[in-house]
């Protein structure tokens, strides 16, 4: 299987709302993704704005209430750490 490379635009992660360097963005070991659970999205961003935001959201909520986990912030919420990440990947 072939690797492909993630473009140099992709520099920072989001995880649990805060944002790291790709190279420094770890999940602790004691976390039920350990056990095979676990939420997460990935999303096209097309001229700084997320394609499909409404059902990411809704996929995330639905997930999370599947799974048992605390409640997602509010969709606001969800949208700011979204434009954040997508503001820092843009800057040089």
């Amino acid at each position: 299987m072939q690797r492909t490379s993630i473009p140099n635009s992709f520099l920072f992660t989001s995880i649990n709302g805060e944002i790291f360097p790709n190279e420094k963005a770890v999940i602790p070991a004691v976390n039920r993704s350990m056990f095979g659970e676990g939420v997460f999205t990935t999303m096209k961003v097309k001229q700084g704005i997320p394609l499909f935001w409404e059902k990411h959201t809704d996929r995330l909520v639905y997930q999370t209430k599947q799974l048992e986990f605390a409640p997602l912030p509010s969709t606001l919420s969800l949208d700011d750490c979204v434009k954040k990440l997508i503001r820092k990947n843009a800057s040089p």
